[in-house]
């Protein structure tokens, strides 16, 4: 089932989720046995902490500059436009640089 996506007319993917001060905002755009597309919106200073998914995990940054750390430690800067494959089952954290946004796409077998 996809949602929150508009069918009237074209937005900017950008334009479908607010930053808001000390949160993290989500909206789902399809949550299906396969496939999961959220866009994320993180403020200034919030982060994810560790966490795992069970298919491979796609991050497309729309806005600003995602810092994703892997469970060996190393750090991947994600800037505005980039995308990044996490793979299945792999621990990870999500930040960012001052507040952004991303597109977190969810592949399950």
């Amino acid at each position: 089932m996809i949602r929150n996506v508009p069918s009237e007319k074209p937005v900017l993917l950008k334009d479908i989720i607010n930053i808001r001060e000390n949160q993290i905002i989500s909206k789902v755009l399809t949550d299906s046995e396969h496939i999961h597309m959220t866009v994320l919106a993180f403020a200034e200073n919030e982060d994810v902490s560790e966490e795992k998914y069970p298919g491979d995990t796609i991050y497309y940054s729309i806005c600003g500059t995602a810092l994703i750390t892997n469970e060996d430690g190393k750090v991947h800067t994600l800037h505005e436009g980039e995308i990044l494959l996490v793979k299945k089952g792999c621990l990870h954290a999500v930040k960012g640089q001052g507040g952004i946004k991303i597109l977190q796409i969810i592949v399950e077998e």
